[in-house]
């Protein structure tokens, strides 16, 4: 039997920031993508928004601590007969 083919790819899903003089002080905030509403939001200490993410980095983008990234897989398209 012929083993299917995965396609994989990797997609943004949270972007963790700092904001101060090192990682010992400052603050740390982030925007995460909600996986079931594929919506992003903005956490802040107790304040959570809803945020375009494109609009959000391009503010930010110098205080970017950490990104995280998920696999994404698809099947091959051929079928086993």
């Amino acid at each position: 039997m012929a083993q299917e083919k995965q396609s994989c790819d990797y997609e943004v899903v949270s972007i963790a920031f700092h904001d101060g003089e090192d990682p010992h002080q400052g603050h740390y905030y982030n925007i995460s993508k909600n996986i079931i509403d594929k919506k992003w939001y903005y956490y802040n200490n107790n304040n959570v928004l809803e945020v375009k993410p494109s609009q959000f980095v391009n503010q930010h983008n110098k205080k970017a601590y950490l990104i995280l990234m998920q696999n994404i897989c698809e099947l091959d398209e051929r079928k086993h007969v």
